[in-house]
């Protein structure tokens, strides 16, 4: 009783010195047990998981029985703190003991440990156990197996594991069961299936609840379906009756912000306050990365401003959204204002962490600073307690930003600093250094680093290979990169469609036509559908950085394989080209989207506005003016298509770009009252104001 009560309120302590009490030695070995047991699940409770197996440790020499109820209660201490081996292992030592396992909530609460720790293979060896041992699963068995399912991003599993459900046991599936097969199908972006489970849900007469909605508009997010993610959320409002919570609204933000489209993020936002549903911290944090994710100043504006739109509304920015605010300060190109950011995370009592730190040497080297890069990696951990001393990822963000900043020499001492802390370089390490080498064109270097990552025991993975590849091609080198390729093959297994992709680009890049419609047929038959895996990939600037050179690869594979690109997939050129700073460039794209059928619209000539904005020079001011005038005298006075969202975002884009000039500001602002509409003149009159720009006074008075 003593025991357990010592368990009940937490003192694992006092439980464990019952053990050194004379009369407890004076105990025959069974009642030992007993006290043992008692002990021993006090220290479960308590989380002492460590000293819990100790205590086995030491029955065992002590040669007192142990007792199944011991094992028990440290599988379910196990399952619950999700140490997946340590589970195994004393699954495996209850056996050496005599026990057989035959309690089928142990075997679910080990698979949930499974689940937690993303760990498919060892639920699978315990879904063959139950069935070995003659054991019955039940509904949680299978519901903790799909959780795994999902969380390995394993939809064909799943599916298999529903099958084995339904026509081997005999068990219905309910709500829990069909939306794990949904986040399995949502991971990978398999939009057909995800649906086709919700069919199946109907079927069973299952209501398609706002959590199986939500997995189906991630699964759309995913794939880059965006149109169809907000039909579905029209449709759940309109037929289903079913309202969309915050999570809704945070999942379609965030894909907008994956897939480069901000604006359509921050319409998001706008809808969801329209809709009665109070954006979360999370929303926010959401919403800064996908400002982050388009990079350019005017989208760290925006960051800008949604944070201090939290604020306003009574929510306190964590660490997560000011790491965001960082990374929007890097993608900027704006150091200086990234350690702003610090300085303000320490006035507010926002603890910096090593995400921080890389976040802020990412900004220093994209600023081309790679001597203060070194600086904060020395500084920062020695002034903040909650951000530990250098580790590996923060050397390869140091890394990262000195291939950024063009610097092989700060490179290369980074590696020697990484030597100095003892820290052993990684397959990323290794990636990134192998990439700025071919990058460069120095393929004697690139070849001996990949012969050191062999030699430290790495395996290359696909993108290390599709570094290379691309750096054969782009020299021209078509053999080595064809041979290049077959060495990832035979290393890495089945290629993925980067891989395939660097491959096919290469051979049109050295005029092997022939060889790239070849490379489409094995692709084709490896399940991959290259006219969406080319234009995903163009589309897809928010998740993944791509050069307006690589950008412009990809269009010339595109024409050659008459593959014809989507709209935002041209686009995407013009907002690649803008990061790089080439605004002649992202103009020259209009010409292309005139030849593939897909003449410029409003959104275009906004995105090329935005561009000149975050060159931020006179000239590109200039140029970016010059098009909107042109663009406005096409239109009377009196046009309907003046009050059209996309006009109130093209004036919103020019007021920006014109941020310099207080005259021309505040000319295109009354302008845009004249146009638009006061309100929607005064509302961005404000926005301005409120960041610390300049604003027609008059516009800021009650219409």
């Amino acid at each position: 009783m003593y025991v357990d009560a010592c368990g009940k309120v937490g003192n694992w302590t006092k439980a464990v010195d019952a053990l050194a009490v004379h009369a407890f030695d004076r105990l025959r070995n069974d009642g030992k047990t007993v006290v043992y047991e008692r002990v021993v699940d006090a220290c479960v409770r308590c989380g002492e998981l460590e000293t819990a197996e100790s205590l086995v440790a030491r029955m065992r020499k002590e040669a007192v029985p142990r007792s199944e109820q011991i094992y028990v209660s440290l599988v379910n201490g196990a399952a619950k703190a999700s140490p997946v081996d340590r589970s195994l292992r004393i699954l495996d030592a209850m056996r050496r003991d005599g026990f057989v396992p035959h309690n089928i909530r142990m075997y679910n609460a080990l698979i949930h440990g499974c689940s937690h720790g993303g760990r498919l293979r060892d639920a699978m060896r315990l879904y063959d156990t139950i069935e070995r041992e003659g054991m019955r699963p039940n509904l949680d068995t299978f519901n903790a197996l799909l959780a795994c399912c999902a969380r390995a991003s394993d939809p064909v599993q799943a599916f298999e594991m529903l099958r084995r459900m339904r026509e081997e046991a005999a068990i219905t599936p309910n709500a829990k069961t069909y939306n794990w097969v949904v986040v399995a199908c949502a991971r990978v972006g398999d939009v057909t299936s995800a649906f086709r489970v919700a069919r199946l849900m109907r079927d069973d007469g299952i209501r398609l609840n706002v959590v199986t909605n939500n997995n189906l508009i991630e699964a759309c997010c995913n794939a880059g379906r965006l149109e169809r993610a907000f039909v579905l959320v029209r449709t759940m409002i309109q037929e289903e009756r079913v309202r969309p919570n915050s999570h809704t609204y945070n999942t379609l933000i965030r894909g907008c912000g994956r897939w480069g489209q901000l604006d359509a993020a921050l319409r998001m936002l706008n809808s969801m306050r329209s809709a009665g549903v109070c954006p979360t911290v999370i929303t926010y944090s959401v919403a800064v990365d996908a400002c982050a994710k388009a990079g350019g100043a005017v989208a760290l504006q925006r960051a800008f401003e949604l944070v201090d739109e939290m604020q306003e509304n009574g929510l306190e920015p964590n660490v997560v959204t000011y790491n965001s605010l960082i990374h929007a300060c890097a993608k900027a190109k704006d150091a200086d204002k990234a350690f702003a950011v610090l300085a303000r995370m320490r006035e507010e009592q926002v603890r910096p962490d090593t995400v921080t730190l890389c976040s802020l040497v990412d900004a220093c080297g994209r600023a081309g600073q790679v001597a203060r890069a070194f600086r904060v990696i020395e500084q920062l951990p020695g002034e903040c307690p909650s951000v530990h001393r250098p580790t590996v990822p923060v050397y390869n963000a140091l890394i990262n930003g000195c291939v950024r900043a063009g610097d092989i020499d700060g490179m290369d001492m980074a590696l020697r600093n990484m030597t100095r802390y003892q820290l052993r370089p990684n397959v990323v390490t290794f990636s990134t250094v192998i990439s700025a080498y071919a990058a460069s064109g120095d393929l004697d270097k690139t070849g001996a680093v990949l012969r050191d990552m062999k030699s430290a025991g790495y395996h290359p993975n696909q993108l290390t290979f599709t570094s290379i590849i691309a750096a054969y091609g782009h020299q021209g080198r078509i053999t080595s990169a064809m041979e290049m390729f077959e060495e990832a093959k035979r290393s890495c297994g089945e290629p993925d469609e980067e891989l395939y992709t660097s491959a096919i680009v290469a051979a049109i890049v050295g005029g092997c036509v022939n060889l790239a419609l070849k490379l489409e047929k094995e692709m084709k038959r490896a399940g991959y559908v290259l006219p969406s895996v080319l234009n995903g990939m163009m589309r897809r600037v928010g998740d993944v950085e791509r050069s307006g050179t690589e950008l412009r690869n990809i269009l010339r594979a595109m024409e050659a394989l008459k593959i014809c690109p989507q709209r935002a997939a041209l686009e995407s050129l013009i907002a690649a080209y803008a990061k790089d700073g080439d605004v002649a460039a992202a103009f020259e794209v209009l010409p292309d989207m005139e030849r593939h059928g897909c003449p410029p619209n409003l959104q275009t000539y906004k995105k090329l506005i935005q561009a000149c904005a975050d060159s931020g020079s006179a000239a590109d001011v200039e140029r970016a003016r010059s098009l909107f005038m042109n663009l406005r005298s096409r239109i009377p006075d009196d046009d309907y298509r003046l009050h059209s969202y996309s006009w109130v975002e093209l004036y919103e884009a020019m007021v920006r770009a014109a941020g310099g000039d207080d005259e021309l500001q505040t000319s295109l602002l009354q302008r845009m009252a004249s146009d638009c509409g006061p309100a929607k003149a005064q509302d961005l009159a404000s926005r301005l104001v409120s960041t610390g720009k300049r604003a027609s006074e008059e516009l800021m008075q009650p219409s």
